[in-house]
Order: structure tokens, then sequence, then C-alpha cells
């Protein structure tokens, strides 16, 4: 995880467990958290050492659970410099993407698309503004990537004059 993400998860754990001690109906239900967009490639910077990835205050994702949670949630944000996006539900992925678990306690869980996902995402609907991370993920991902590129309609010569 990023640093601001893992200090947003640890504190959101702390403040939630006091509420819960108090709390008479129970304890809280698990918040959900799937990161998205290009928070979401940062969180995996390691594994993607053939990007070009680019650092950014937005925060896209989808939270679920129980009031008040998205709320702390997104305070812990805004307090590490982060910007929630509230239309982060909107933003569109391919039929088969595939998440994989980054954290998970009792309390939050968060999961990511696998970045083959979140690159075509932008190849398809923001070509201009993703021109250099697309042509760097075709030679990273290959076949597979040009496949579902294809499939969802990209204008895969636009990104391959970025190869010459």
């Amino acid at each position: 995880m990023i640093d601001e993400l893992e200090r947003v998860v640890k504190r959101f754990e702390v403040e939630v467990s006091k509420l819960n001690q108090d709390r008479r109906a129970g304890p809280f239900g698990t918040l959900k958290v799937r990161v998205l967009g290009q928070q979401a490639l940062l969180i995996r910077r390691a594994s993607l050492s053939g990007l070009r990835l680019l650092a950014t205050t937005d925060f896209d994702a989808v939270l679920n659970g129980e009031p008040p949670l998205e709320d702390i949630f997104k305070r812990f944000l805004r307090e590490e410099g982060l910007t929630y996006d509230e239309q982060s539900p909107l933003i569109w992925l391919p039929e088969e993407t595939k998440c994989e678990t980054i954290y998970k306690s009792e309390i939050i869980e968060v999961e990511g698309p696998l970045p083959i996902y979140l690159i075509v995402s932008k190849a398809v609907k923001a070509p201009e503004k993703n021109k250099l991370l697309v042509t760097q993920a075709i030679e990273v991902f290959g076949d597979e990537f040009l496949g579902m590129l294809e499939k969802y309609g990209a204008d895969i010569n636009y990104f391959i004059d970025g190869l010459a």
C-alpha cells in the first residue's frame, strides 16, 4: 500500500475499534474499499516497474459500509492530503475485471482491480490523457492487453504510433 493509504487504514481501524467498544447495537460491519484509478496503480508500483506512474492526490474508490464508516474514511483521506472523488462509482471497468485483496481485517477490506484492467479502462475512456501509460502497458502486457483494447473499441493505432 502507498504510505498515505496505509496511514488512513490504520487510523480508521483505531477509530472504529473505539466506536465499536461503546456501540450498543454491536460492532459495525466491515467497510469495503475498492480502490480504482491511478491510486490503484500506485499501490502496485513495485510490481509495475515497466510503467511510469504519476503521483496524484485524487483518490478514486467505491466505498461500501454503513454510516458513519464511509465519512470517517473520507475524513482520514482528507487529513492525508487525498481528495475522494464522489464520481468514483461511475468509473467503467472491463466486464472480466478481476480484483485482488490488498488489505483485510475485521474492520476494513481494501481491494483493487488488477492493473491490466485499470489501464484498459484508461485507454478506452481517456486515451489522450493516458497515451504514454497505455503505450508502456502494450510493451508490458502484450497480446492480452491488445486483445482487450480491441474488444472494447480502443484505437490501437493511436497507441502503437507511440511505439515507433
